[in-house]
């Protein structure tokens, strides 16, 4: 018995020296044939946004004493819980799919012994990519064709391709018009209206004041721009509007609109639009006063052009009486203050008397 259970011990001590030895060769052939290629980097973190290109490189490094013929595989994966799987993105489309992303040259790589070669590579962003972080693995195989490459894929040096993809948040609003419904009204309220446009691709709710001020620059009244808190969707316009409610004042008024919209990216617009209150019985006293003034006017015109002297026929009839009526721009003086002087020879003509019959030879 006691040679017998020599035996088994000896059996059991054979097999676990073969079981290590089987794993210690297994362990060095795949550290020969994982070193036959160096990658480098392994890993490349990157953040970007859509529609961004990427300039990136791999060195590979042939440490046999032969040519190697290399082949690049790009693939997706999920790299979630520590665990790396080849993940088929080809329904979600290209916004998703980091492997579209790559740019990089899917014929063979010839590397020469211990030859170290940089490759160059892109990364071009899709537009339409969705913000989060995606990862994506290059693997390097070699082999006699693509075929064989492939086949060695999953045992062969990669490189890991992290993607994180920001988000493009464009908040941008344009006031397209500002404006009192009313440039002079009569009574209050007041109403007022204004159009903004999103020009941005961000959903915006604009929040502010129309702030009122009379003829002085005192604040009198406040009225919430949007207190409907409306939303304007990117690439839409929408009218808004606020009505003042005042129970006395008239004149000159200034509305200041004040607005505010945006989350990470804070934006202001401000205008201001010039208007006039003016009741109807200040529109009866102004208009009664001016209609006044001009009954007094047209009044005393008349008391003035009711002075001017008129002259009789008799004294129109005199050459001299004519030719001053004329001087005077069509009016004639007062005899008192100029009469036509007498000649001093009665029987003696003046040249506007002679006729043509009585010209002297």
């Amino acid at each position: 018995m006691p040679h017998i259970n020599y035996n088994k011990k000896s059996f059991l001590k054979i097999f676990a020296y073969f079981f290590v030895l089987c794993f210690v060769w297994i362990g060095v052939f795949s550290e020969v044939q994982a070193a036959s290629l160096t990658v480098r980097p392994l890993v490349i973190d990157e953040k970007a946004m859509g529609r961004n290109i990427l300039k990136e490189s791999v060195t590979l490094t042939n440490n046999t004493g032969r040519k190697l013929g290399v082949y690049a595989f790009v693939n997706d994966i999920s790299a979630y819980g520590g665990k790396r799987e080849f993940v088929d993105r080809s329904k979600e489309g290209r916004s998703t799919s980091p492997m579209n992303w790559i740019r990089f040259p899917m014929g063979v790589i010839e590397l020469s012994p211990g030859e170290v070669r940089t490759i160059p590579f892109s990364i071009e962003v899709n537009l339409w990519a969705k913000p989060g972080v995606y990862h994506a693995v290059v693997a390097f195989a070699d082999g006699s064709g693509r075929q064989e490459a492939q086949r060695k894929r999953d045992q062969s040096p990669s490189l890991m391709v992290n993607i994180e993809i920001i988000e493009d948040i464009k908040e941008r609003v344009q006031l397209k018009k500002f404006i009192s419904d009313k440039r002079f009204s009569s009574s209050f309220p007041v109403s007022f209206s204004y159009e903004l446009e999103n020009i941005g691709n961000r959903a915006i709710v604009p929040s502010g004041e129309v702030r009122i001020y009379d003829r002085n620059g005192k604040e009198v009244g406040i009225v919430n721009a949007n207190s409907g808190e409306a939303v304007i969707d990117p690439d839409t316009s929408m009218h808004l509007a606020s009505i003042w409610e005042s129970s006395q004042g008239f004149g000159r008024y200034k509305a200041l609109l004040d607005l505010e919209y945006g989350g990470k990216q804070q934006g202001m617009i401000q205008d201001t639009v010039f208007f006039w209150v003016i009741p109807y019985w200040m529109f009866a006293t102004v208009f009664g006063g001016i209609a006044f003034l001009m009954i007094i006017f047209v009044f005393m015109l008349r008391r003035f052009f009711g002075k001017v002297y008129v002259p009789s026929p008799q004294y129109m009839m005199h050459p001299v009486a004519s030719r001053h009526y004329h001087q005077w721009g069509g009016m004639a003086p007062n005899p008192e203050e100029e009469k036509p002087q007498a000649q001093e020879n009665p029987d003696e003509k003046s040249p506007d008397d002679v006729g043509p019959k009585e010209i002297k030879r």
